[in-house]
């Protein structure tokens, strides 16, 4: 419980307007420098969703395992944010509009480049049909919002853990 309280207190702090950096564009939210990241090194995620409340949740409920985030609520610039923050995983929405998510993952899955990118569906839709979709696009694995942190950051780091087994 302490230790509970001490990750929520520096949240708070990290979070608090005096150390808040302001991107040029508001859609994209780059990962804060220099923060303390427990139990794993950095591991760089995307995250992509028109939701901006899932957008400002998800990189605090991923902090404590050691994951920094890049949001984009604006997913005409994708593929200009996945060149430039080039991540280890990406977390995609089905429906971004004006983007859907579906296509993107096969587009990325034809790519030679971001083929073996791990990608992960986050959705508010549950219906088995979507799902389905999204892993005939190519997806990796599929949840269902909400989610609480520690479920997320299970699921990334046993996909990410199957990848680096995979490329050894």
């Amino acid at each position: 419980v302490t230790q509970l309280q001490q990750a929520i207190n520096q949240i708070e702090t990290i979070h608090s307007p005096q150390h808040s950096l302001q991107p040029a564009n508001p859609a994209i939210k780059c990962p804060e420098p220099n923060l303390p990241e427990p139990n794993r090194p950095g591991t760089h995620v995307m995250i992509v969703d028109a939701d901006q409340v899932w957008l400002q949740s998800l990189p605090q409920l991923l902090r404590p395992w050691g994951f920094r985030a890049t949001t984009l609520a604006e997913p005409e610039q994708f593929w200009t944010v996945l060149q430039m923050v080039n991540p280890d995983l990406l977390i995609l929405d089905v429906n971004m509009p004006p983007m859907n998510g579906l296509e993107l993952c096969q587009t990325l899955r034809r790519d030679p480049s971001w083929q073996r990118l791990p990608i992960l569906f986050l959705s508010a839709l549950t219906d088995a049909a979507t799902q389905n979709q999204a892993f005939t696009a190519g997806a990796d694995d599929y949840l269902c919002k909400p989610i609480s942190g520690i479920d997320l950051a299970n699921r990334m780091i046993n996909r990410l853990q199957r990848i680096r087994a995979w490329a050894s």
